[in-house]
């Protein structure tokens, strides 16, 4: 006949005398009156030992050897091992034979375990130890929790890393494993997250309100949430029970409840908290593909903060612009700049928001410097920008956007957290929208999985280590954070477009600038196969959506300006358009060139009379700083320039006995020759 082999705390306690339940209060008390009644002390240890923090406590004046047997005895099937089982055990710890029957009369003493004798035939008469089921899941919480890392306690696959192999072939055997044995944990990981997936997972769950409460905590933390922001942003739907949760979840293979420490890598769990696992969250929004019919607006940046940029540069190129003390711009320029400006009004960011990003990025990417009358000027790369590559400006920018300081130290996760965003937008792919929510999450629950991978406690450490008051950021103000990363920059910078219900982002979706920049190859976006453009004879340029036409809105960018941004984009060519775009060299039949490739129409005669008009009335004079060089004759000038210094410092011969040169000429060696030739340098 088969042994009862799972023990309640209940019928523990009823077995023993009343001079052992005295003993065992004497030490899980706080030095009270012992009663003499066994029913009294039944009820007193019944409640601290079923006691989170009592239990907590009081592992924690157990030696070392006690420690051990308890670590191997919870991982053991209903907490029971012979005391062969413990001696071989493959977790391992070493424990002599003597030191494993010393440990468990010390634990038996303090009514850790059962001493009793195996009556199973293959072990007959070992010593058998067994802790009461309540008081096995207690500990099997803290001691789990003691020694997990952010692996184990975040992703999945570490957590069925830290099974034994009888409990993960019945774990997975359980949820429906079609093979026989025991799978290996790449064999396991695979069945559960992709033969299973998360909703199969989820939707195995019996009971509703608890099905529905999880599906709420991914869709709207992420899977991670603490007991006070539960019960205060939730509404506690169902009642916290981190016990019955963390059964629950273990159990199917959803998630884990954990209250671990964060600190040492410069975060914060917020205390007790609901966990699912990364590899479930994930694959829960990868099934949950928005329907764009649930939609109310879809938000697209195009290329505005390009052209504004544009618009920026070539206002500092023609305009005096001069700047406070602070180095900031006056309120007269300021607000001359953002009249002129095309990034939409209805955007999620505002235009002077954006206004500030370009100050920002004109002095970042070094486009215009300060001169001592405090004038802004352009350098060389800020006249030479309007001319460069439209993925090569987006790219610069996504750097710039990428390497962002903040100085309160909350760039720290960030930069890391951000880099992640780009490959998350690469793995979700350019077809078709995804939850706005489910970047930001996924992102982060990636980081937290691989916070020991990174060295992020060691790399915390370093920064901060002479810091007063070193930052440490919240699970969802990382989320948070990453959510407004992806409106404030990539969606200005046009690398996603976003989707609203009401006022929120509902939806993502990578544009085809966005998969350039990302270094995919952008899919066909169809359109109805007609050029994008056509030109009125009012010099009114109309772009229709036909497909992507970001490139070709850059290159309209550059000689005509926009008056109207809608889904149909409306342009003017100007004189002064024109004139610009040819001094930056695109000439006039160039311009022509682009627009007869993509109009629908034949380029009335007029506009293309008046764009090859206006392109050859300019004419181009150039300015340089010379010295003067001047010789008494003519046949000493042509010696003076035979010599090879000065027929390098030659810019150009101006007359007979007059030549500019370079510089000054100022070598010994170079004067010594010209005195050889009878000329002598002054002034």
């Amino acid at each position: 006949m088969a042994e009862t082999r799972s023990l309640s705390l209940g019928e523990y306690l009823e077995k023993k005398k009343v001079s052992e339940l005295q003993e065992f209060l004497s030490f899980w008390g706080n030095g009270g009156r012992i009663p003499d009644r066994k029913a009294d002390l039944r009820a007193a240890l019944q409640k601290l030992m079923r006691d989170e923090e009592t239990v907590f406590r009081k592992l924690h004046v157990l030696s070392k050897a006690p420690m051990q047997l308890l670590h191997v005895l919870i991982r053991s099937e209903d907490y029971r091992a012979d005391i062969q089982s413990v001696f071989y055990n493959d977790h391992g710890i070493q424990l002599e034979y003597y030191e494993v029957e010393a440990a468990a009369r010390a634990l038996s003493r303090r009514g850790f375990l059962e001493i009793s004798r195996s009556r199973d035939w293959i072990h007959y008469g070992k010593e058998v130890y067994t802790i009461p089921r309540e008081m096995g899941d207690t500990v099997n919480l803290l001691l789990a929790e003691e020694h997990r890392g952010p692996k184990e306690v975040f992703t999945l696959r570490g957590h069925l890393s830290g099974m034994s192999r009888q409990k993960l072939r019945g774990l997975v055997h359980r949820l429906g494993f079609p093979e026989e044995g025991t799978p290996s944990l790449e064999r396991a990981a695979r069945f559960l997250t992709a033969e299973k997936g998360a909703r199969d997972l989820l939707e195995a769950v019996s009971n509703r309100k608890l099905r529905e409460m999880f599906g709420r905590l991914i869709r709207e933390y992420g899977g991670v949430i603490s007991r006070a922001r539960y019960e205060k942003e939730v509404g506690a739907p169902v009642k916290w029970d981190r016990k019955r949760w963390q059964r629950f979840l273990e159990g199917n293979a959803l998630g884990t409840m954990s209250n671990i420490s964060l600190d040492a890598y410069g975060l914060k769990l917020e205390g007790e908290s609901v966990v699912l696992f990364k590899e479930i969250v994930e694959a829960w929004f990868a099934d949950s593909r928005p329907d764009e019919e649930a939609f109310d607006r879809v938000l697209s940046a195009r290329i505005d903060l390009l052209t504004d940029l544009v618009h920026f540069l070539r206002y500092v190129g023609r305009t005096p612009v001069k700047v406070t003390q602070g180095k900031t711009l006056y309120k007269s320029a300021h607000g001359r700049i953002l009249a002129g400006m095309v990034f939409r009004d209805d955007a999620p960011v505002g235009r002077e928001e954006v206004l500030a990003l370009i100050w920002d990025l004109v002095k970042s990417l070094e486009l215009v410097e300060v001169g001592e009358d405090r004038v802004l000027r352009l350098t060389p790369a800020g006249e030479a920008w309007e001319g460069e590559d439209l993925v090569s400006q987006v790219e610069r920018i996504y750097e710039r956007f990428l390497e962002e300081s903040s100085p309160d130290g909350r760039d720290f996760h960030l930069r890391e957290l951000r880099k992640r965003v780009g490959k998350r937008l690469r793995a979700v792919g350019g077809n078709g929208w995804h939850p706005f929510m489910g970047i930001p999450f996924t992102v982060r629950n990636d980081y937290l999985a691989d916070l020991d991978e990174e060295g992020i406690r060691e790399r915390y450490r370093n920064r901060f280590q002479f810091t007063y008051d070193p930052p440490r950021m919240t699970l969802p103000g990382l989320a948070r954070d990453l959510a407004d990363w992806l409106l404030r920059r990539l969606f200005v910078l046009g690398v996603i477009d976003v989707a609203l219900v009401g006022d929120e982002p509902a939806a993502v979706r990578l544009t085809e600038l966005g998969q350039k920049v990302l270094g995919m190859q952008p899919g066909d976006n169809g359109g109805s196969g007609l050029p994008p453009l056509v030109v009125n004879p009012d010099f009114e340029v109309l772009v229709f959506p036909e497909g992507e036409v970001i490139e070709l809105v850059h290159t309209l960018d550059r000689f005509a300006i926009r008056t109207r941004s809608e889904e149909v984009s409306r342009y003017r060519i100007l004189k002064e358009g024109v004139e610009r775009a040819v001094v930056k060299g695109m000439p006039a039949e160039e311009i022509l060139r682009f627009l007869t490739a993509h109009s629908r129409t034949p380029i009335p005669q007029n506009v293309e009379y008046s764009i090859r008009d206006w392109g050859e009335t300019i004419r181009f004079g150039t300015q340089r700083e010379v010295v003067l060089l001047r010789v008494d004759s003519e046949e000493v000038m042509d010696r003076v320039l035979a010599l090879e210094p000065v027929r390098r410092l030659l810019v150009e011969r101006l007359g007979p006995e007059t030549a500019a040169l370079k510089e000054r000429i100022s070598d010994w060696r170079t004067l010594e020759e010209l005195r050889r030739l009878g000329v002598y340098m002054k002034g």
